[in-house]
């Protein structure tokens, strides 16, 4: 009698073994799937992150393009109104001799 009962223990102990084996290959089953969603998420929104990082770069070259154009035009109209002035200081000046 005890010989069935030490075989029905160890059974016993067996089923209980692959049971727990089975849980625990479940769980670094599902582990394992939650990890590669995570990564997954993770690579998603780096891409979308690289996205916005080169539409803002985007957007900064064209203001800083648009800035240099002004900036240059602001130049030309400047440089334009002197030679302007000069020449009509000059023309000013050549007048005021001819009246004296």
């Amino acid at each position: 009698l005890d010989d069935d009962e030490d075989e029905y223990d160890e059974e016993e102990e067996e089923e209980d073994d692959d049971e727990e084996a089975a849980e625990l290959e479940r769980q670094r089953l599902e582990t394992e799937a939650k990890l590669k969603a995570m990564k997954l998420a993770a690579e998603k929104q780096k891409q979308k992150l690289a996205e916005e990082k080169l539409k803002l770069e985007q957007q900064r070259a064209k203001r800083s393009n648009f800035i240099s154009s002004q900036n240059e035009f602001s130049s030309t109209f400047i440089s334009k109104t002197q030679e302007e002035e000069a020449k009509q200081k000059k023309v000013h000046e050549e007048n005021e001799k001819l009246l004296t």
